[in-house]
């Protein structure tokens, strides 16, 4: 993987340490090798309960993980090889900067406006901080929280966006003062309100969304640079993930303490141990295998797929009368991982991994045909949005990149339905508020 980042990289002078395929495999060797290497020489990983370290199945799963990547690069470099540069200078028409100018005040507005009807639905108590409350939340609460996340992500994505068409060169200080005041307060706001309720995600999202930008779209970080923000980044998500507590009760300066208390007792491979623990999902997806009567053939995938419509999952499970396993469909292989080891009454998830949420649906084959079309996927953002002011392939890259680091241990699909809504809601503003004259102009 090191390698072939390397080479890519080389030749291809837009990406850097912050460009999706490097993040990604900087992500996949943490999630499927850092233990299985560890292993033989640490006691406490080999013998804890669970990782489910069992020497038969970790040499098995660790095959079709190395297998899976090299899969993955293949598919990267059917596109990357047929890769041409762009010459052509794009000018994007100032009536269009002027109705950006006007979005990046409309989308914030509307990001509050669905914070509150969400905080309205679920109640208070999420503000208590504690993580994990999201097991109370009804269904209403889950769409427009989905709506708050995907207007600030487009709010940030556009912001960058306008700044990438108004100035060709720009210094990475710069880059963050060239921000409207308002937007640079909105993202301070998200910021400190996901770290105080322990949302790593959201903020390691926005972190690389904001430094990916610049990265790829202005100019190269130094590699001193990319290496110290990406080990301040490691650090403050170990702490984060030491701080969070599903004890509401708890005060600021109480979660403090003890994620300095937590952090000061961990080894060192410990830092990144969170995000290497995913690997017992590849695991348990081998174990449990077996117990099942045959594979899910896409059904955990097609119910990703539908829960991009609202209500849409609902709909098909009353219209479709068959059920694989009794799964209903919109199951994510988090939740049917979830009832096969803490059972069905669980408030809380065990998780996944882009390798066995394929495996479940299509065992081994399925890993290595996936990943291969994933690493496509992946090839075929960058190059795309490489030297292009367009919109929409702009803005699309952007959203692909926030979700690099978690892809790995989560769902392949994990951003789908952000992605169609974010989109989705682009495009029709653009079609009816420029008119269709300007989308062909903007894609």
């Amino acid at each position: 993987m090191l390698i072939f980042d390397v080479t890519t990289r080389y030749h291809f002078k837009a990406k850097g340490l912050f460009s999706v395929s490097t993040l990604f495999f900087f992500s996949y060797a943490i999630v499927f090798f850092q233990f299985p290497i560890l292993a033989p020489f640490y006691e406490e990983i080999r013998f804890n309960s669970l990782l489910w370290m069992r020497e038969d199945f970790v040499n098995w799963t660790t095959m079709i993980s190395a297998g899976s990547i090299h899969l993955f690069m293949v598919g990267y470099l059917h596109v990357f090889l047929r890769k041409k540069s762009s010459g052509a200078v794009e000018v994007v028409a100032v009536a269009n900067r002027q109705r950006l100018r006007i979005l990046l005040f409309v989308f914030p507005g509307a990001s509050l406006f669905c914070f509150g009807l969400f905080l309205s639905v679920v109640g208070p108590s999420y503000l208590s901080g504690a993580y994990g409350g999201s097991a109370n939340w009804g269904g209403g609460a889950t769409y427009f929280f989905r709506l708050f996340e995907v207007f600030f992500y487009l709010t940030v994505a556009l912001e960058i966006y306008k700044i990438k068409i108004t100035k060709h060169k720009v210094g990475f200080i710069e880059y963050f003062l060239s921000f409207n005041f308002h937007t640079s307060f909105f993202i301070a706001f998200f910021l400190l309100f996901n770290l105080f309720t322990g949302d790593r995600g959201s903020i390691l999202s926005t972190v690389i969304m904001l430094v990916g930008g610049y990265d790829f779209f202005f100019k190269r970080l130094p590699f001193l640079l990319s290496v110290v923000t990406i080990t301040c980044g490691v650090l403050m998500l170990a702490f984060i993930s030491d701080y969070r507590t599903q004890d509401a009760s708890m005060t600021i300066e109480e979660r403090i303490n003890q994620g300095k208390l937590r952090t000061e007792d961990k080894q060192f491979y410990e830092i990144t141990g969170d995000l290497a623990a995913s690997v017992r999902i590849m695991n348990y997806a081998v174990m449990i295998t077996p117990n099942l009567s045959d594979f899910y053939y896409g059904w955990v995938q097609f119910g990703r797929v539908a829960g991009a419509v609202p209500l849409a999952s609902g709909v098909f499970n009353k219209v479709l009368p068959v059920r694989i396993h009794d799964t209903p469909l919109g199951s994510t292989s988090s939740s049917i991982f979830t009832y096969h080891v803490l059972g069905p009454n669980s408030k809380i998830g065990v998780g996944s991994s882009i390798i066995a949420d394929l495996y479940i649906d299509f065992g081994i084959i399925g890993c290595f045909v996936g990943m291969a079309l994933f690493g496509y996927f992946i090839a075929w953002v960058e190059t795309r949005a490489d030297g292009s002011v367009g919109l929409f392939k702009v803005v699309f890259y952007l959203l692909v990149v926030a979700q690099a680091v978690y892809w790995p241990r989560s769902f392949i699909g994990i951003a789908f339905q952000q992605w169609a809504l974010a989109m989705g809601i682009l495009y029709l503003i653009f079609k009816y508020y420029l008119g269709k004259q300007y989308i062909k102009e903007l894609a």
